[in-house]
């Protein structure tokens, strides 16, 4: 189906703030018309006339990377759904589940949500006459931000990362497919990314990069890291050096497509990457 004309919102809560991207559905692709940020306290103050979707933190959610079996002749949602399900620590009534598919290999990447969380959220928005439309994890919403909206780089395995106010996400991206997903929570004591890259956060997230690299290669994915992509904070662009010199891998900005957007909020669109991913399909 080809949408001629159909306007949505991207909702990314971040610490106090609410990051905010609205897109319109012409001739089949997203065109970004509008970016902005608000308080938390102050949403209700918005108009949505159309979709809304929200992002959920993935420490809000169960992430399991699932072996199938290959042949044809069966469903592989259901085995997915059903592998998933068997390590859910309680009943599967308290949770949102949903896969993706793995670039053609006998694998899906399942996440079951902690429905308790979802709907708080959703009760929340709904409280303030806000009915969205649907939701999805940070880090699928940066691949799908990516993807969609920006120039592709790197060679076949690249990791995405973006970093707001309370945590980091992470999204590692092979042919173009998310095949692993995670988060860093970012306290308080934490938000100064300088020190020539000996902040505990920054070695903590170079030190999960490489661990979760060293896994990706022993499941299969030989090939090396070859991108690291940044968005999220107004500090991006000051962090690439840190970045490059803690985890060794070239590192830089997304290359969004001038196409896609109103020209006041091309320069601006790095800060919005998650609320761009929430507007698209991935």
């Amino acid at each position: 189906m080809v949408e001629l004309k159909a306007i949505k919102y991207g909702l990314d809560i971040n610490g106090d703030s609410c990051r905010i991207a609205q897109c319109s559905a012409m001739h089949g692709r997203n065109m970004v018309e509008n970016l902005w940020t608000n308080s938390a306290d102050s949403i209700q103050s918005e108009t949505f006339n159309g979709e809304l979707f929200f992002s959920v933190n993935e420490k809000a959610s169960i992430i399991k990377r699932i072996k199938l079996p290959r042949g044809g002749g069966v469903n592989i949602e259901k085995i997915a759904y059903f592998e998933l399900m068997t390590s859910l620590p309680d009943s599967i009534s308290n949770y949102y589940l949903e896969s993706y598919q793995l670039d053609g290999r006998p694998e899906r990447l399942a996440v079951a949500y902690h429905r308790h969380i979802v709907d708080d959220q959703i009760s929340f928005l709904e409280g303030i006459s806000i009915k969205p439309a649907g939701f999805k994890l940070r880090a699928i919403s940066i691949a799908a931000g990516y993807l969609h909206y920006c120039h592709h780089a790197g060679g076949e395995l690249i990791c995405l990362i973006d970093i707001s106010a309370n945590e980091i996400s992470y999204c590692f991206l092979y042919e173009k497919y998310p095949i692993s997903i995670g988060s860093l929570v970012i306290r308080k004591d934490e938000h100064n990314f300088s020190n020539n890259g000996n902040s505990n956060i920054i070695i903590d997230l170079s030190a999960t990069i490489q661990y979760q690299t060293a896994l990706l290669f022993s499941s299969g994915y030989s090939v090396p890291l070859s991108l690291i992509i940044l968005s999220g904070s107004a500090e991006c662009e000051e962090l690439i050096p840190t970045i490059e010199k803690s985890m060794h891998v070239k590192t830089a900005l997304p290359g969004f497509r001038k196409e896609l957007f109103a020209p006041e909020f091309y320069d601006k669109a790095c800060q919005y990457l998650v609320s761009l991913g929430l507007t698209a399909n991935i």
